[in-house]
């Protein structure tokens, strides 16, 4: 008896090709969501390192004109603080991503819908009744 997928390839090869044609479709979607995710990330580690060295270099030359002047004006200090806060913000979308965190969901519930559906007609195909076994004497 040939497995139930076999046995659909071979007896309905359009239907076949229309599967194949879904999981690339779905493929396709999942890979741009993926991507999609992993620019999301490189753009907010990109921010973390940006905003951590511009706050680095921002509040340097702030101590420096604070040590030079001895003037301690508020937009001294508010020039560093700004690319800092985007650091900080960055850094917590970094540690703490959004919850959706699978790779390629919806090609693995269609998997399982079709693993599910040809175990379902697997079952249909079987003989009514089985042969039953002699007990050895």
């Amino acid at each position: 008896m040939l497995p139930p997928l076999v046995r659909a390839m071979l007896e309905e090869p359009g239907l076949f090709t229309g599967y194949v044609k879904a999981y690339a479709v779905l493929f396709k979607q999942d890979a741009a969501w993926w991507r999609t995710k992993q620019v999301r990330r490189l753009v907010n580690l990109a921010a973390l390192v940006g905003g951590g060295f511009f706050a680095v270099l921002f509040g340097g030359v702030a101590l420096m004109m604070f040590a030079v002047t001895g003037v301690a004006h508020w937009l001294l200090w508010a020039v560093p603080v700004a690319p800092a806060l985007v650091a900080l913000v960055a850094a917590w979308r970094l540690r703490h991503p959004r919850p959706e965190s699978e790779i390629f969901p919806r090609v693995r519930e269609q998997v399982a819908q079709d693993m599910r559906l040809f175990s379902l007609k697997e079952r249909t195909h079987e003989p009514a009744h089985e042969p039953k076994l002699q007990p050895r004497s």
